[in-house]
């Protein structure tokens, strides 16, 4: 068996001290310059050394670790090899189990290079006791994606709670300062803590009041879940403190961030998606100049754009293409309207051939428009980016897609979260008959950490997860004054 199999061999079997007497021999040839050119040496390859770093972390013995990591780092620069995404966070974790935090400092700089990941931040809050290091890391991390991972806040968060030695010295306002910056990022980034993180959190606020809450109607008591087309306007509020939760929307920078996003991710069909925007904004932007004065009238009056995915709600039966349910939800959309409502179908061009009669009828009607999409081109590209564009007052996205296509995952992720959460709206039946259309909408308020500032109080909705799909809503106000 070679050399290189046998020790892979040994390390996978867990057979500590045969690992290390071929790792002796592996390193002691290394350095011996004569030796440098055997056959052992060439068949040594940067995974295997990776493999080997991935088990020295996992050594209990500090003096072992020390004794092999110089020599195994030195290993790798004779041989020019970079630092990977396998070979930083290894390097950084035993450095910091060995209290070597400047030095680990150094290979999280270096890592920058190529992507900071969560596993190169985590060893620096599972083995060091600095509050001042942590406090440096987050000024300069904290609006890194490794930052929303609960764990690490978890970690952070105990030190206050743990009441650190008094021999430590620590800047007491900075650290009221990134309470308040971590407060801002979760509310950003619509933060779902885990269960084990609300104690602290409590113990950081030190609430006047700290309650289980659900956000209720102003006209009944029943729990707002997915609602309706006709409740969708009821003023949502939270049964203990009575404040009215937060609708996170998307602003218009964060629209053309997603518009920008989803053409460069595209260039293949960029020419015909700006074809599409101009005439999305001819004929659907609200602020359009209009030739005549009914126009301008009709404009005024519209307050709601709905943007069918015809090809997902046309293939809803068996799987087969049938404009008979699109049909029977314009009408539907059209029914509880009030001339407030303009339905926007989006249709790929082989299905209009065969449906032309009918969609023609459809779209002759008061407020519904058409836009058919190219051949060799994916619809979805043109229902998403329909929504970016709108500026209506409400505007829903009406499929059953999951989005679990590739383009997704090109744009920001928050903020295509954010998207969905404000106009993916679904469709269910059991059978197809207008009255038994039912559309979800979006909820009227943000599933993600919230507070509300008065000049009284600070009163804070945190969603905390509560087993698998299960969100319990915690209500926590505070008496205004500096936070403790």
């Amino acid at each position: 068996m070679s050399f290189h199999k046998n020790l892979i061999q040994k390390i996978k079997s867990n057979q500590r001290l045969d690992v290390y007497n071929l790792l002796d021999q592996l390193l002691n040839n290394h350095m011996n310059l004569d030796l440098e050119d055997s056959f052992m040496m060439k068949e040594i390859k940067q995974h295997h050394m990776d493999l080997i770093l991935s088990f020295i972390s996992t050594e209990e013995d500090p003096s072992i670790i020390c004794n092999y990591l110089n020599m195994i780092i030195d290993f790798y620069q004779k041989r020019n090899w970079t630092l990977n995404l396998s070979s930083y966070p290894l390097i950084i974790r035993i450095l910091c189990s060995l209290n070597r935090f400047d030095e680990a400092l150094k290979y999280l700089e270096m890592a920058t290079d190529i992507n900071v990941k969560n596993r190169m931040i985590s060893p620096f809050f599972e083995f060091n006791k600095n509050l001042r290091l942590l406090i440096m890391l987050f000024d300069k991390y904290k609006y890194h994606n490794v930052f929303l991972e609960k764990e690490y806040y978890y970690l952070f968060l105990n030190f206050k709670t743990h009441k650190l030695s008094s021999s430590l010295s620590y800047d007491e306002e900075k650290v009221k300062t990134i309470i308040q910056e971590i407060f801002k990022i979760w509310y950003d980034n619509d933060f779902i803590m885990k269960n084990q993180l609300l104690d602290l959190v409590s113990f950081w606020i030190k609430p006047n009041l700290k309650s289980k809450s659900n956000f209720f109607t102003l006209s009944s008591n029943i729990v707002i879940g997915n609602q309706n087309h006709n409740n969708n306007n009821l003023n949502v509020f939270c049964n203990i403190c009575k404040t009215k939760p937060i609708k996170h929307i998307l602003e218009k920078v964060e629209k053309e961030k997603l518009t920008n996003d989803l053409i460069l991710a595209h260039p293949e069909s960029k020419k015909n998606l700006e074809i599409f925007i101009d005439w999305f904004n001819k004929n659907l932007k609200t602020k359009t100049e209009r030739e005549t004065e009914k126009e301008k009238e009709k404009e005024t009056k519209i307050k709601q754009l709905n943007i069918l995915d015809g090809g997902n709600i046309g293939h809803f039966v068996k799987g087969e293409f049938s404009f008979d349910v699109i049909k029977k939800l314009l009408n539907k959309l059209s029914i509880n309207s009030d001339g407030e409502t303009i339905n926007l179908l989006i249709i790929h061009q082989r299905h209009f051939k065969k449906y032309k009669t009918e969609i023609n009828l459809e779209i002759n009607k008061d407020n519904n428009l058409v836009y058919l999409t190219p051949y060799q081109e994916n619809d979805d590209l043109y229902w998403m980016l329909a929504s970016f564009l709108s500026d209506y007052e409400k505007t829903f996205v009406i499929t059953n897609d999951l989005l679990r296509d590739h383009h997704v995952n090109k744009l920001d992720e928050t903020l295509f979260k954010r998207w969905k959460d404000n106009h993916l709206t679904t469709y269910s039946s059991d059978i197809i008959y207008v009255s038994e259309i039912k559309l979800n909408y979006p909820l009227e308020y943000t599933i993600g950490f919230q507070f509300h500032e008065t000049e009284t109080e600070v009163v804070y909705h945190i969603p905390v997860e509560e087993g698998e799909n299960n969100i319990e809503w915690y209500c926590m106000k505070k008496i205004k004054k500096v936070l403790d």
